[in-house]
């Protein structure tokens, strides 16, 4: 919803994941989100005025951690 206007507009979800972590830019013109699959999580970056969604990681990860943490 624009906090000036009070329009609302429906955004469609992006993939097959679950979203988490909503947060807007401090400009509110973009949206930032997680987005969980199978042991992926990644985040990503949706332009309101275009629609676009750009991912901003694509990190591979295990349950254990070991691809996201190098020892």
């Amino acid at each position: 919803m624009n906090p000036e206007t009070g329009e609302k507009r429906k955004l469609k979800k992006p993939n097959q994941g679950d979203m988490s972590g909503l947060t807007w830019t401090p400009d509110g013109e973009k949206l930032l989100f997680n987005e969980t699959r199978r042991t992926n999580l990644n985040l990503y970056r949706l332009d309101i005025a275009t629609g676009k969604i750009t991912a901003v990681t694509n990190i591979k990860g295990k349950p254990s951690g070991s691809r996201l943490f190098e020892r």
